[in-house]
């Protein structure tokens, strides 16, 4: 009889035992499915990102004309470009259309060095105050206050020169430049927080905000020129080359789920763009003018350029 009650209690021993072990299984996958509803019962956050921008317009490089002789030193002051008919505004845009203010002129200078007969280096800036700009599309929004700054920038360029004909008054060049460009961007907020099953939240609600900075871009320009040389005074050339210009997003609609971490999308990219152009330079004595007239070409919705010129005068020291 002592036998079998001591077995009998080594028997209920492992059975509490295993009994508590099971009940600690339940309760642990209680926590974790509760942990889990939870989760997933976290509301979600919409975010309405609106943008605006203030950013440059096409250019030709600022090294046009005819080549310079080794040891020369070209200074000039700039209009580059001017927007004859735009930027044309359209309507009706979509959520994915840029939302760009572009100034109708912007001004430089440049100095260039000619190393060889057929190599010049040298360095360029331009400027547009934000007051002569004009939005791309009628739903482009302005700035705060209308406060739009300016958009400016520089940078360094290389000129590759072929003298052609008999008497050396063709040419051909290839014109690189690598531009740095400072813009004015404007972001509005709108933040919406959906609680749908969170019990520690039923309400829900919207907030908004609205943030300005300035952001930079790198913008390489490859151009190649050929021009002729009618006379001592007068040179006629035509340009075709190649840029990056800039645009944004004027409407970014990004749901995520309450908790999670998330990152705003970046508001600018840059686009291929074509120039082409056509131009005379004029000289008396050590000064000069180039005038040029072009047409951007690009395959971007909702932003034209229209027909432009640029103007380039200075003195050759």
């Amino acid at each position: 009889m002592a036998g079998t009650h001591g077995n009998g209690r080594c028997l209920d021993g492992r059975n509490q035992r295993r009994y508590r072990a099971f009940a600690a299984l339940i309760l642990s996958a209680a926590t974790l499915s509760g942990m889990a509803l939870s989760f997933c019962a976290c509301g979600t956050i919409t975010d309405v990102y609106q943008r605006t921008a203030l950013v440059s317009a096409p250019s030709v490089p600022s090294r046009t004309g005819a080549p310079l002789k080794r040891g020369d030193i070209r200074v000039q002051g700039e209009v580059n470009s001017a927007l004859l008919g735009g930027p044309i505004t359209a309507s009706g845009a979509s959520d994915s259309s840029p939302s760009l203010w572009i100034p109708r002129a912007q001004f430089g200078g440049a100095a260039y060095f000619c190393i060889r007969d057929w190599l010049e280096m040298g360095a360029h800036g331009r400027f547009a105050p934000g007051a002569l700009a004009e939005p791309n599309v009628e739903e482009a929004p302005d700035f705060p206050d209308g406060d739009r700054g300016q958009v400016w920038g520089g940078g360094y360029g290389i000129r590759f020169n072929k003298r052609l004909g008999a008497e050396d008054k063709g040419n051909l060049s290839i014109i690189g430049e690598i531009n740095v460009e400072f813009m004015q961007h404007a972001t509005w907020k709108s933040s919406t927080y959906d609680p749908y099953y969170d019990p520690e939240d039923v309400t829900g609600g919207t907030t908004t905000g609205t943030k300005i900075e300035q952001l930079w871009l790198i913008r390489p320009a490859l151009s190649v020129q050929g021009g002729y040389q009618f006379l001592p005074f007068l040179n006629l050339f035509g340009v075709v080359g190649a840029q990056l210009g800039e645009r944004n997003r004027l409407v970014t609609v990004h749901t995520y789920q309450a908790g999670s971490i998330d990152s705003e999308p970046d508001p600018t990219t840059t686009y291929p763009m074509g120039i082409l152009g056509l131009g005379i330079e004029l000289k008396v004595s050590k000064a000069f003018a180039d005038l040029i007239a072009f047409y951007p070409l690009h395959g971007e919705k909702d932003l034209e350029f229209g027909p432009a010129a640029s103007v380039l005068v200075g003195a050759t020291l």
